[in-house]
C-alpha cells in the first residue's frame, strides 16, 4: 500500500498471478478546514485516518488475494478498527499499568512500566513474526521501503533498480509505534498512579496526547534525518524494523511498484482529482 497527500493505493497479487490494484482519494479534512492542520491537532487525525486506511487496505488486500471481489463495506472496516484500537488499549495501555503496581517513586515507577510496555511490544512482534503468513506480510513491509526510497532517489522503477536500497525507512508506521511508547513513559510522568480508576483512565483519555506528539517527532525526523538528537530518538523504531521488514523477493517488489505508479499517475498534473 502507498500513499500521498491526496491519494492512496493497493496493489495485490491474484491467485492466478496477475496483480490487482486500485486507488482512493486519501482524506482531505486538513485541506477543507485548515485549522485542523496545526500541531498536536492534525496528528489525531492523521492517526485516525491512517488507521481506516490501513483497515481498508488489508481487508482488500486478503479479499482480492483470496480471489474474492466484493470490496470491504464501512461497516466491516469500523469494526475490524475498532477490535483493533481496543485491543492497542488493552494490551499495550492498561495492562502495563496494572502490572507495574502503584505507590510511590513516581519517575522510576513511570520507567518500569515504560519498559514493561516496550517489553510487551518487542515480544508480541517477535512472536508474530514466526509466523509464515506474517513474515511473507513483513517482507511486502520491505518492498514498499525500498520502492519509496528508489522513488526519492530518482532510481530506475524496476526489480533491478529498487534492489540496492534499504527496507529501513524513517517514515514508517513503526518507527511511529515506538515513539508513542516512548512519549508515554513522559506523558504518563505528568498524573498520578492512585487510585486505579484514575491510572487506568488517565492512561486513555491520553491516548490522543500521546499519539499527537509522537506524529510531531515523526514529522521532524522526516525534515531533519541528519540531526543527532533525531537520530537518537528514532534508532528505536529503526531496530525495530529489522523485525517488522524482510528482504523481498522480486515478484513482491513488482506489487509495491505497480502500486506506486498507480500513486505516481493519480499525482500526474491533470490526472483526476478527488
Amino acid at each position: 500500500m502507498m500513499r500521498s497527500p491526496r491519494w492512496w493505493a493497493v496493489a495485490v497479487r491474484r491467485p492466478d498471478g496477475g496483480i490487482h490494484v486500485e486507488s482512493h482519494p486519501a482524506g482531505d479534512l486538513a485541506r477543507r478546514y485548515p485549522w485542523l492542520d496545526r500541531p498536536l491537532i492534525r496528528g489525531v487525525i492523521a492517526l485516525a485516518d491512517a488507521m481506516s486506511v490501513g483497515m481498508r487496505a488489508m481487508s482488500i488486500a486478503a479479499r482480492r488475494s483470496a480471489g474474492e471481489e466484493a470490496a470491504p463495506t464501512p461497516r466491516e472496516v469500523r469494526g475490524a478498527l475498532a477490535v483493533a484500537f481496543l485491543f492497542f488499549v488493552a494490551v499495550f495501555v492498561l495492562l502495563p499499568a496494572l502490572v507495574v503496581p502503584a505507590g510511590e517513586g513516581g519517575v522510576v515507577r513511570e520507567l518500569v512500566e515504560g519498559a514493561v510496555r516496550i517489553g510487551m511490544l518487542l515480544a508480541y512482534v517477535l512472536l508474530i513474526s514466526r509466523i509464515s503468513d506474517i513474515r511473507r506480510v513483513f517482507a511486502y513491509h520491505g518492498a514498499e521501503h525500498k520502492v519509496i526510497a528508489a522513488v526519492e532517489a530518482g532510481a530506475p522503477r524496476t526489480p533491478e533498480g529498487v534492489r540496492r536500497f534499504s527496507t529501513i525507512h524513517v517514515r514508517c508506521g513503526t518507527n511511529f509505534l515506538m515513539l508513542v511508547m516512548i512519549v508515554a513513559v513522559v506523558v504518563f510522568a505528568f498524573v498520578g498512579r492512585e487510585p486505579l480508576w484514575w491510572r487506568l483512565g488517565s492512561r486513555v483519555l491520553l491516548v490522543p496526547l500521546v499519539a499527537a506528539v509522537s506524529y510531531e517527532v515523526l514529522r521532524l525526523a522526516a525534515r531533519r534525518p541528519r540531526s543527532p538528537l533525531v537520530r537518537l530518538v528514532t534508532l528505536p523504531g529503526l531496530l525495530l524494523q529489522r523485525v517488522t521488514t524482510r528482504e523481498p523477493a522480486d515478484d513482491q517488489v513488482e506489487v509495491a511498484l505497480v502500486s506506486m505508479e498507480e500513486l505516481l499517475a493519480r499525482e500526474t498534473p491533470g490526472a483526476d482529482t478527488p
